[in-house]
């Protein structure tokens, strides 16, 4: 992706600056939306009389949006541009949420989570396609303050919205709220100048060419298993803790709380992290360290809630260093590879989210919990052999 050429240096600069700071903003607002339906998955149990198995389906409904429209998103965003499909996932979400707020049965609940999460599949392919592709010092720094403000915003919402729902506070209420930061955010949106266009394959042989290249598959598996796991913990995390350990609401948001701080304090350091140790080590150490933490987790019981939380440090920075890496491995085919990837994110959490609803429903909580740490096991694996094939890429390019 190449800068506009109407800019000059120093206002290429400054409008940079701002398109960060509010990719930055636009993530912690997304945050706070996304993780919404992990939270409430306890209330929408009781309130519309749902199993594991279905109240697990809302989260699926939600990924296979993002998978999805992800993908679609990264085949019109060349002829939209940016900001063009930031308004539009706009106008998407924030019909989206009131269809939500006004839903009065299982169905047209589950249909309107999946209209919200068509709009935010475009918020999302729009912040790490733009993110890594600005002319930034680091982008793996940048990438980790953006995924950091989302961990940070997730953190408070999960505090909140507990000590609001254990206050009688409906959940309704909380996306209601939500439609005045998306609004701002739209109106800056409107008013944000974006010097960047996105670089797409126009050619059909390019196309194939990337479906020809093993990186991409690699990458997916890597990226897939990583999602996974993170919406292992951001759906079931909170049930968990509520069907296996009988907890009350403010105690479940705490931890979950807790979790995604350690998260987001672990991403400020990811970057330094990322300079001593490079991309892909830092991604197979801190997969290994998130699947032994989380294992002995679920294994101690409640006493083990606190490795599980301490986990987070661990999960911080392996998807903003993923793809922090994807412009340098598939240059002008980023745009199709970076919408391939997350469509393969998108598509993994989502059946590893019924997975897991399923196993809760069949031998339980406790047993079911233990594919977050698998998940995290292949992401070792995986990221392990996108190391050796960038390695010899390297190396034959010599």
């Amino acid at each position: 992706m190449k800068p506009a050429s109407t800019f000059s240096s120093y206002p290429e600069k400054k409008q940079t600056l701002l398109v960060a700071v509010f990719l930055v903003v636009l993530y912690a607002v997304f945050s706070m939306c996304d993780n919404l339906k992990g939270i409430f998955i306890p209330i929408y149990k009781e309130e519309f009389l749902l199993s594991d198995t279905q109240a697990g389906a809302i989260s699926t409904s939600a990924m296979l949006a993002l998978a999805i429209f992800q993908y679609l998103s990264s085949l019109i965003v060349g002829r939209l541009g940016y900001k063009r499909l930031l308004v539009i996932s706009f106008i998407v979400v924030g019909g989206a949420i009131i269809l939500v707020v006004f839903s009065t049965s299982y169905l047209t609940l589950l249909s309107s989570i999946f209209l919200l999460y068509i709009g935010m599949s475009m918020f999302n392919l729009n912040i790490n396609l733009l993110g890594p592709a600005l002319a930034v010092t680091s982008p793996a720094i940048l990438m980790s303050c953006i995924h950091g403000s989302y961990g940070l915003a997730n953190s408070a919402m999960q505090r909140a919205a507990g000590t609001l729902l254990e206050n009688g506070i409906s959940w309704r209420w909380f996306f209601l709220f939500l439609l005045i930061p998306f609004g701002i955010m739209l109106i800056w949106a409107i008013f944000l100048k974006i010097p960047y266009q996105p670089q797409v394959v126009k050619s059909s042989s390019g196309k194939k060419a990337l479906f020809k290249n093993p990186m991409i598959y690699l990458y997916m598996l890597a990226a897939g298993f990583y999602s996974a796991s993170e919406a292992g913990v951001g759906c079931w995390f909170v049930n968990y803790m509520s069907e296996s350990f009988y907890m009350g609401a403010e105690e479940r948001a705490l931890y979950a709380s807790l979790f995604f701080l350690l998260k987001t304090i672990g991403l400020v350091f990811g970057g330094f992290v990322i300079q001593y140790l490079g991309y892909f080590r830092t991604v197979l150490f801190y997969a290994v360290a998130a699947a032994a933490l989380t294992s002995a987790g679920i294994a101690f019981g409640k006493s083990g809630l606190l490795l599980i939380v301490l986990a987070g440090l661990a999960f911080s920075s392996i998807y903003p260093t993923t793809l922090s890496t994807i412009p340098s491995s598939f240059g002008k085919e980023t745009s199709q590879a970076t919408g391939l990837i997350m469509m393969s994110s998108s598509l993994t959490a989502m059946l590893s989210t019924l997975l897991i609803g399923l196993l809760n429903d069949f031998i339980g909580t406790r047993p079911a919990f233990f594919i977050v740490p698998l998940c995290l096991a292949f992401v070792a694996i995986t990221s392990r052999f996108i190391q050796k094939s960038s390695q010899k890429t390297q190396n034959s390019d010599r």
